[in-house]
């Protein structure tokens, strides 16, 4: 290993081990942050392919601010998918009205996609949840899953 390899490790290692200490404290006890998080899931129980389009905010670097970046997930008839992880949310449990904005469900025929259907507002009543875990502070992980059913196209 070369000598900028090895500082970068001794850097990383450094901010590692000290980054998450509360300084104030005479013993530096570590600091726990309560963090929610969330997997979302669609079950397509219609006869079409779908495809989900929704923002995703993401920081652009070349700009210096957040921006929205359209995703698309292919949900197959009569499968359930992932939609999207929303993870790491500090003094939150992720809601779907908390992730996202809005979702856009596309159909695919004669090789045109159409609007099909489409979640806006957002509103978490139309998802079912599903707590996976929970920490004494009441933050932890949640599933929820959006059916989609015939009627909705």
């Amino acid at each position: 290993m070369n000598r900028t390899q090895t500082g970068i490790i001794l850097i990383f290692l450094t901010l590692l081990f000290s980054g998450c200490k509360n300084p104030d404290s005479p013993v530096n006890e570590i600091i726990n942050e309560p963090v929610g998080g969330s997997f979302y899931y669609v079950k397509n129980q219609t006869d079409k392919d779908l495809y989900a389009q929704f923002p995703v905010p993401t920081y652009d670097l070349s700009i210096n601010k957040m921006v929205d970046i359209d995703s698309t997930v292919i949900i197959p008839h009569l499968a359930t998918t992932k939609l999207f992880e929303d993870l790491g949310n500090f003094g939150l449990n992720p809601t779907p009205f908390h992730t996202f904005k809005h979702i856009k469900f596309f159909k695919l025929e004669n090789g045109v996609k159409t609007l099909a259907f489409e979640l806006n507002p957002m509103k978490n009543d139309r998802w079912v949840s599903n707590i996976l875990s929970r920490e004494e502070s009441g933050y932890g992980l949640t599933e929820y899953q959006l059916l989609v059913r015939n009627e909705d196209l």
